[in-house]
Parts: structure tokens; sequence; C-alpha cells
């Protein structure tokens, strides 16, 4: 679980930097991102985010 946080993570500073989005913008395309993943995986980003 800690490498999916770390590349989440690594993600979101990404776009910050790259795409120069806003918090609200990055939030948006995150929820984006993890709808779009297979339901196995989306549970576990799911509950990455409530152990956090």
């Amino acid at each position: 679980m800690e490498v999916l946080s770390l590349l989440f993570e690594l993600f979101k500073s990404t776009m910050k930097e790259v795409f120069v989005l806003s918090e609200e913008k990055i939030k948006e395309l995150l929820i984006y991102f993890v709808n779009s993943l297979p339901a196995w995986l989306k549970e576990k980003v799911i509950l990455m985010n409530y152990e956090s």
C-alpha cells in the first residue's frame, strides 16, 4: 500500500509542476483516474485514502 500511496503523491506533484493545475483540478483528475481503475485496485486505493 505504501508504494501505491507514493505513486499517487508523485502523480499529484508532477501534475502541479508540469501542468500547473490547482489543487481542485488535481482532485478532479484523481477522482476520474481512480474511477477508471479495475474494481480490485479501486478498492485498495479507496481503503488507502481512509487509512491515511
